[in-house]
């Protein structure tokens, strides 16, 4: 998306950095918000591989007591359960492509009726196309409900190499806690501080 198509949606919201104060600032003024009445909160996370959509969205996640959920996660779900929808994503995956806007928005539609998300959702990487982003609104709409916001991270590319490199991930699918071997290293080398797994 282009930072035009995002104000076009009314989504835009930018985050050059992650100062404490800002974050803060963002999580009391959406509790405060969810707390006037609205009992679905959805957020947005956009942004390139390595610029901390999953790490903002861990923090959200713990401050507004909000499911977080990434397509990716979607996807191993269905293909671990070998759905339908499952099934015919694994036909892309498999072959290194990408699955089609139609699969991908039934996908998440159907996530996004399950009970676990029903007091807000934060969605990593989802909505990546016009269409993925014009379909969302149109389900959303239906259930009387739209997103709240879209929070759009951008880093330099070099800074995003470094982190991608560095970048090392908890192979238990339950914890899925992100490290970085240079700047926040597990305690234990190769070895996961929240649940033990490699």
């Amino acid at each position: 998306f282009s930072r035009q198509n995002l104000k076009n949606f009314g989504w835009w919201v930018n985050a050059q950095d992650l100062e404490h104060k800002f974050w803060k600032k963002l999580c009391d003024d959406e509790r405060t918000e969810w707390a006037k009445g609205e009992n679905l909160m959805i957020i947005i996370m956009l942004g390139a591989p390595g610029t901390g959509k999953g790490t903002v969205a861990g923090i959200l996640q713990e401050k507004l007591g909000i499911k977080q959920v990434s397509t990716g996660d979607i996807f191993r779900k269905n293909m671990k359960e070998q759905t339908e929808l499952g099934k015919l994503a694994e036909k892309y995956i498999s072959k290194g492509q990408l699955v089609p806007d139609d699969v991908t928005i039934k996908i998440v539609e159907d996530r996004l009726n399950e009970p676990d998300v029903q007091e807000g959702i934060i969605l990593d990487g989802f909505p990546r196309t016009v269409k993925q982003a014009e379909t969302l609104d149109k389900i959303l709409a239906e259930k009387g409900k739209k997103v709240d916001k879209v929070i759009n991270l951008t880093t330099p590319e070099e800074e995003i190499i470094e982190r991608i490199v560095n970048r090392r991930v908890c192979s238990n699918q339950e914890c899925k806690a992100v490290y970085n071997i240079v700047l926040n290293p597990p305690k234990v080398e190769g070895i996961c501080d929240k649940c033990g797994s490699e």
